[in-house]
C-alpha cells in the first residue's frame, strides 16, 4: 500500500463529486485538516472511517487503500484484501510497539529488582504493554511467545528476587541464627546463590507452559527453532551443573569460614567474600550476555518477517 497513492485517489474522488475538504469533513465528522492530511499521503484513514468514506465516494475500502479500483471478487492468488493487510499491518505495529515497551519495563525492573516499590510496578507495566499489544485475530502464537520469551524471563528473574525468602537456607547450615559479620556475609552469598538456582530451575517451567500454550491452539510449530535452542538448552545446563557443583564443593568452605572471627584474619574474609561475588557476577553477565545477543539475532534475521502474521 502506498500512502501517496491513497492520498492522490481521494482527492480524486472528493473533485469528481464536486466536494470541499470541509463538507468531506463534515460528513465523516472529522477535522479539515485530517482529509487534507489523507489526501495529501500523510497516512491512511483509520479503520473506523474506512467504510463512510468509501460509502461516501460509492467506491470500496479496497478501492481506497489501493490507490485504484480493484477487480471485484476474490483476492488474486486467494491472498488477503487490502483492508486485511491494513489491518495486518497495524496489529503488527501495535505488537511490536508492545513488545518493546514490554522489554524495556521488564529490564528495568530486573535493574530495580530491589525497590519493593518501583520493581512490582514495573513488572506490571510490562504486563500491561504485552496485553495491550496483544491482538485478538486469529494470529499465530509461536512468532509472538518467541519474542516475549526472553521478557518472561526478565520479569521471572525480577520476581524471584524482589518476592523471595531464602532466610531458611542459613537454617540448614546453623542451627539458630547469628547476627555476627561473618553470618551476614555468608548468608548474603546463599541469598545470591539461591535466588540464580531457583531462577535456573523455573525457567524450564516457563518454556514447558509456553510450549503447552501452543499446543492448546493446535500450533505444531517449536517455540525456538532448532539451533536457537540447542545453544539455549547447552546455556541452561552447565550454568546448572556449575550451581550444583558450587553448592556440593563450597557449602564445607562457607561453615569453614565461620570460624574466621579473629581481626588478623580480617583481611583474609574480605578476601573470600569479595572473590564469591565476582565470580558469580562474570557467570551471570555471560549468561545474560549470551540470551541478550540471541534475541539480537533472531530479531536482525526477522527484521523484514511479520510477527503478526495470521493463519492459515
Amino acid at each position: 500500500m502506498d500512502a501517496q497513492k491513497t492520498g492522490t485517489y481521494l482527492a480524486m474522488l472528493r473533485k469528481t463529486r464536486g466536494m470541499t475538504q470541509q463538507e468531506v469533513a463534515d460528513q465523516l465528522g472529522v477535522s479539515n485538516k485530517t482529509v487534507s492530511k489523507w489526501e495529501s499521503g500523510g497516512g491512511f484513514p483509520d479503520i473506523t472511517v474506512l467504510p463512510a468514506l468509501a460509502e461516501l465516494y460509492g467506491v470500496t475500502a479496497d478501492d481506497i487503500l489501493a490507490g485504484e479500483r480493484v477487480k471485484r471478487g476474490q483476492p488474486e492468488n486467494g491472498g488477503p484484501t487490502e483492508v486485511q493487510k491494513y489491518l495486518n499491518r497495524r496489529d503488527e505495529f501495535r505488537f511490536r510497539l508492545g513488545a518493546a515497551l514490554s522489554m524495556v519495563c521488564a529490564m528495568a525492573a530486573v535493574w530495580y529488582r530491589g525497590d519493593w516499590t518501583l520493581c512490582p510496578l514495573l513488572m506490571a507495566a510490562s504486563l500491561l504493554a504485552v496485553w495491550v499489544g496483544w491482538s485478538s485475530g486469529g494470529y499465530r502464537l509461536a512468532p509472538r511467545l518467541r519474542l516475549l520469551l526472553p521478557m518472561g524471563a526478565a520479569l521471572l528473574y525480577a520476581a524471584v528476587y524482589r518476592f523471595g525468602n531464602f532466610r531458611w537456607l542459613g537454617n540448614l547450615l546453623w542451627k539458630e541464627e547469628m547476627y555476627d559479620q561473618p553470618y551476614f556475609e555468608v548468608f548474603q552469598i546463599l541469598k545470591e546463590r539461591g535466588m540464580w538456582s531457583l531462577w535456573l530451575l523455573l525457567l524450564p517451567v516457563l518454556y514447558g507452559v509456553l510450549r503447552l500454550l501452543l499446543k492448546r491452539y493446535g500450533e505444531r510449530e517449536p517455540l525456538l527453532p532448532r539451533p536457537y535452542f540447542g545453544i539455549t538448552l547447552a546455556g541452561w545446563c552447565a550454568s546448572a551443573g556449575l550451581c550444583v557443583l558450587r553448592w556440593c564443593l563450597e557449602v564445607p568452605k562457607w561453615q569453614a569460614y565461620m570460624a574466621l572471627n579473629s581481626f588478623s584474619r580480617e583481611r583474609k574474609r574480605a578476601l573470600l567474600l569479595y572473590a564469591h561475588m565476582d565470580l558469580d557476577g562474570a557467570a551471570k553477565g555471560i549468561l545474560w550476555a549470551t540470551g541478550i545477543l540471541l534475541v539480537l539475532a533472531w530479531l536482525w534475521k526477522n527484521a523484514r518477517r511479520p510477527l503478526a502474521e495470521p493463519q492459515k
